[in-house]
């Protein structure tokens, strides 16, 4: 899968908002670092993660861009540049897959390169 892979809202809907969702779900454990909190309120609806103090929501939105994956910033009052939403349902199953885990190797460099330059040790932050 060459193109950007689109986690956007307004980019339409699927009929098996379920499938998607397991497909998505199913994703995130397995690329997105455990250090990130994220949840969805039901199949269909955006994921939304939260990020750990030490990341920016709009440097990984830049990053994420990069790698050819389009995220938004959410707006979280409890956590100010810290969170994203997933848009999923209008993408293939192979699209989350695929987009995921591009985010979650962004994710994973960033967190990894915060923690080196805050801490006296190198830290490891497993998929």
């Amino acid at each position: 899968m060459q193109g950007t892979i689109r986690f956007v809202a307004g980019e339409g809907s699927s009929e098996d908002a379920t499938e998607r969702h397991r497909a998505a779900c199913a994703a995130m454990d397995r690329y997105i670092p455990h250090v990130v909190a994220w949840r969805c309120a039901q199949p269909g609806a955006p994921l939304v993660l939260t990020l750990p103090e030490v990341l920016s929501a709009r440097e990984v939105v830049q990053r994420a861009a990069r790698a050819r994956v389009e995220v938004a910033a959410a707006h979280d009052p409890a956590a100010p540049d810290r969170a994203l939403e997933i848009h999923y349902a209008h993408l293939a199953d192979t699209e989350i897959e695929e987009g995921l885990r591009r985010l979650g190797r962004c994710l994973v460099r960033d967190l990894t390169l915060a923690m080196r330059s805050t801490a006296s040790e190198p830290s490891f932050f497993g998929l």
